[in-house]
């Protein structure tokens, strides 16, 4: 098997990524594309789901050595330079990688599967999706190396990520009979840490909060103890709490 085979697999088969595992959301994505071109390098599979979440796969054979250093950095590399883009810059790349000149064909191969999908909030949600970096980012091999399991570990202990990450093997077997079996299992995956922002004009006092209670919100009780005041942007790792200016 090469890195090929596992990218017509995924194209091919979409359903065999056990993405409801990793983050249901995503769940029954629509394969797009193979190497799609960003200025990071070309994404070994594009697929998108009908609400406009973008799934990006790259797919190594662990015995590379690539695969155990590498591969992390590059798929983040990938979500980067996709989170400047609009649906606009999206379509136009997936219809210069499909050779089509006319039409959507991103729009297209969504509403083949999903006839329902209404144009206009596919693409409203697709560009915030895209901005706000809210992919599900999967890397697919034939074997997980230990290496690459610790740094989604390391992954997954930081907030500040709007993306979902998981580390799939997927053991390809040959039957007698000539057909393929495929065994996919999740290995890693992290979790969705969400972050509350406060946005005051620059130079603009923040009151001092009242003592919480058994009433008070989860951000007060977060709020209560900290600096009461803001003279610029600040924030508090430690409650996931990020206070910026305007």
């Amino acid at each position: 098997m090469s890195e090929a085979d596992i990218q017509e697999l995924v194209q091919a088969y979409p359903g065999s990524l056990p993405v409801a595992e990793i983050d249901p959301m995503f769940a029954n994505p629509v394969p797009i594309c193979r190497e799609l071109n960003t200025s990071a390098g070309p994404i070994d599979n594009f697929l998108v789901t009908p609400s406009g979440l973008p799934v990006l796969v790259e797919c190594k054979l662990w015995r590379n050595p690539e695969g155990r250093r590498e591969v992390v950095g590059q798929i983040l590399d990938y979500a980067k330079e996709l989170s400047r883009w609009s649906s606009s810059d999206l379509q136009r790349e997936v219809s210069i990688r499909l050779k089509r000149r006319e039409g959507n064909p991103l729009l297209e191969l969504v509403r083949a599967a999903h006839p329902e999908v209404d144009e206009m909030e596919f693409n409203d949600a697709l560009t915030l999706n895209l901005r706000r970096g809210r992919f599900l980012l999967l890397i697919v091999g034939d074997g997980i190396r230990a290496g690459v399991e610790a740094i989604a570990e390391y992954l997954q202990a930081h907030a500040g990520l709007h993306f979902s990450l998981g580390l799939v093997e997927m053991p390809i077997y040959v039957m007698p009979d000539g057909q393929r079996l495929v065994v996919p299992r999740v290995l890693a995956k992290t979790a969705i840490i969400t972050r509350n922002v406060v946005s005051v004009p620059e130079g603009t006092s923040l009151p001092m909060m009242r003592k919480p209670n058994h009433e008070s919100t989860l951000l007060e009780r977060r709020l209560w103890g900290r600096s009461a005041f803001c003279s610029g942007p600040s924030s508090c790792s430690s409650c996931s709490l990020t206070i910026r200016s305007r």
